[in-house]
């Protein structure tokens, strides 16, 4: 799990956040970061993605900020002053709850783009293994 403490628990879970509001409809959104940012040698030490949520009126006032550096959110703040860019990876209709089932359980697994970087990976594979007709 992305957040994770030393003692393999989800800081989410203890910490229960958030409290307040955690069934009013938003959108749950997912960012993809061109770069990992951290150590890969390292499960827990890189990221590439950051899950969030947003109100149903103001997605694209929070993703703005994001792009900007101005959400106030540690990770999306790192990458931007590393100037690594991201795209939308994905936008769903969702209450905060949802986001917190997201985050639990990573982006990488339902990613779009990871998904298509996959998929092209094991295509030039199949085909690097083809035999060549002439």
């Amino acid at each position: 799990m992305p957040t994770n403490n030393l003692n393999g628990r989800s800081r989410r879970l203890r910490n229960g956040w958030p409290v307040s509001e955690i069934n009013e409809p938003g959108w749950v959104y997912t960012l993809h970061f061109l770069v990992p940012l951290g150590s890969p040698a390292d499960r827990r030490g890189h990221a590439q993605h950051y899950t969030g949520w947003s109100g149903l009126d103001c997605l694209s006032g929070r993703l703005s900020a994001h792009w900007d550096g101005t959400c106030g959110v540690r990770l999306v703040v790192a990458f931007r002053r590393a100037g690594i860019p991201f795209l939308v990876a994905s936008i769903e209709p969702g209450t905060r709850a949802l986001e917190n089932r997201r985050k639990l359980h990573g982006a990488r697994q339902r990613c779009p783009v990871c998904q298509g970087i996959a998929d092209a990976g094991r295509l030039l594979t199949e085909l690097e293994a083809a035999p060549i007709m002439v």
